[in-house]
């Protein structure tokens, strides 16, 4: 246990200070950038570098990528896939060449897997294959396997699942076809939760460095999305008509665990309240369309639908307010 002394300063302590004692406004000010609460001007220098960098390897990447497309019937094919190739050498240099493993090494490997891809596609268009696209996203997602895991680097981790998110939609689009959007659905639902899961482990098991968290819940809420709509098409649909039943029979199960464990784990161990929330929301979307599809009164089942959807939001937002306070004063209990 913390003694006062060593109980570090926060936002809340200060505010705390300046309404119990009368603290110099100028004093205060100090209080807030020497805890940092503010941040300081080295803060700012390096927030200001990192973001111009970004944005500076963000428009070298579209200008190639806008000048190959501009000048494309005037270009040898040697001069594009020369030029490609150059981009790609001389990002690699200043990463094999640097000592330290920093941020700016982390954003030279985002630009080598954009540059992978605009490689593919270039590559793509001089020799035409006839590939369906689905094969560029697959073969980029591949290459970006090693880089991806060296950088350690949570952008890239969500550039590296997007791609793959995408070669299976354009998959199932240009291979199977429209009519197993359901068990895509199904395979979507995994893809999404393991990430969060491998994330959610190391970070509580392995003391990760992860400290971002809007990656888990960006695929948190892809994955309960997916299934959700699983689960609402399962019902919506008559048992005549419906194909791979056992795709939805797993859905259900899926759902009546998933749920309930989302909401104790994330109450009880990892306390993050938007996992909550979207848990809630899910559980009352997929209320509200049993509702509506098995009442037979339309108009009370909608009269019922809104009820419960005002009930159980003012529910939960009047629960999530509580329990975030009680967090706040436990947590500054066990700082004292």
């Amino acid at each position: 246990m913390q003694s006062r002394k060593e109980q570090p300063v926060d936002r809340e302590l200060l505010h705390l200070l300046s309404t119990k004692n009368h603290i110099d406004e100028k004093l205060l000010e100090e209080a807030f950038v020497e805890s940092e609460t503010y941040p300081t001007k080295e803060k700012w220098v390096l927030w200001l570098e990192r973001f111009i960098l970004g944005v500076g390897i963000s428009f070298l990447l579209s200008g190639i990528g806008f000048f190959l497309a501009y000048n494309w019937t005037d270009l040898h094919k040697f001069a594009k896939l020369g030029l490609v190739q150059v981009v790609l050498l001389g990002l690699f240099i200043p990463i094999v060449l640097r000592k330290k493993f920093d941020y700016i090494t982390q954003l030279l490997l985002v630009a080598v897997v954009i540059m992978i891809g605009i490689s593919f596609a270039v590559f793509g268009q001089i020799y035409q294959t006839g590939a369906d696209a689905y094969d560029l996203f697959l073969v980029w997602t591949l290459a970006a396997i090693p880089f991806t895991i060296i950088s350690r680097y949570p952008a890239l981790w969500l550039i590296w699942l997007a791609l793959l998110n995408i070669t299976t939609i354009l998959w199932k689009e240009q291979v199977l076809g429209y009519k197993y959007d359901d068990i895509i659905m199904f395979w979507f639902f995994f893809l999404n939760i393991i990430p969060v899961i491998v994330w959610e482990t190391g970070v509580k098991k392995y003391n990760w460095n992860f400290t971002l968290r809007w990656f888990p819940r960006v695929f948190i809420a892809v994955a309960l999305f997916n299934i959700t709509m699983l689960i609402i098409s399962g019902m919506i649909r008559r048992r005549s008509h419906m194909e791979h039943q056992e795709y939805y029979m797993v859905s259900y199960l899926i759902g009546a665990v998933l749920y309930p464990m989302i909401i104790h784990i994330y109450l009880k161990y990892l306390k993050d309240l938007i996992f909550v929330s979207l848990a809630v929301i899910s559980i009352l979307v997929i209320l509200c369309t049993f509702i509506l599809r098995f009442v037979d009164d339309d108009l009370g089942g909608v009269f019922l639908t809104g009820t419960l959807c005002i009930a159980v939001t003012i529910y939960t937002v009047k629960t999530l307010v509580k329990i975030n306070s009680e967090w706040k004063k436990h947590e500054n209990i066990s700082q004292n």
